[in-house]
């Protein structure tokens, strides 16, 4: 079974990202991977009951259901505890499906060779980064940058000009300027 790892790091502050994460997230889990969402920063709040009940973004279905879909399908939340702690949440009361893990368990589950996509704004800079494939790191925008193993996309992926060229392509991703 493939494995794909959803760094987070938005909820109400961005509701598109934060929605697509969940949209992706059901697709992983639908074409039969093990998915499993990293929640840090601010997102972290949505690990807490009754907060991503307001969270809606145009053309999509409300977060809370998504959430609960991915719940329900065996997709699993990892919630950063420093950053849950920091924002003095309750410990004790968790969404289904949610566990608290940090940096470790990120790392092994990207070593064991999980496909990483980010959700969230890039920290070293005021202004908002856009994602692009490129390099073999996958960015992951807390304190530390990690740099796993490569991920390879199905020979059927396409290229970044769009044609098929029957290789692997290798991407992850990276923020640029």
């Amino acid at each position: 079974m493939s494995k794909l790892l959803i760094n987070l790091t938005t909820a109400q502050d961005n509701a598109d990202k934060t929605t697509v994460a969940f949209v992706v997230a059901n697709a992983g889990i639908a074409a039969g991977q093990e998915v499993v969402i990293f929640l840090n920063v601010e997102a972290v709040r949505l690990a807490t009951p009754g907060y991503a009940d307001a969270i809606t973004s145009d053309g999509f279905k409300p977060l809370v259901e998504l959430m609960a879909t991915f719940a329900e399908n065996g997709g699993t939340l990892w919630v950063c505890p420093p950053c849950f702690n920091t924002r003095g949440l309750d410990k004790d009361n968790l969404v289904a499906g949610a566990s608290f893990a940090g940096g470790a368990a990120v790392v092994e589950f990207l070593g064991q060779g999980a496909a990483s996509l980010s959700y969230g704004l890039y920290q070293g800079s005021k202004k908002q980064q856009r994602p692009s494939f490129s390099g073999s790191c996958g960015f992951i925008p807390t304190t530390i940058a990690i740099c796993a193993a490569r991920t390879a996309l199905p020979s059927r992926a396409r290229t970044r000009h769009g044609a098929r060229s029957g290789r692997p392509m290798r991407a992850s991703l990276s923020m640029r300027r």
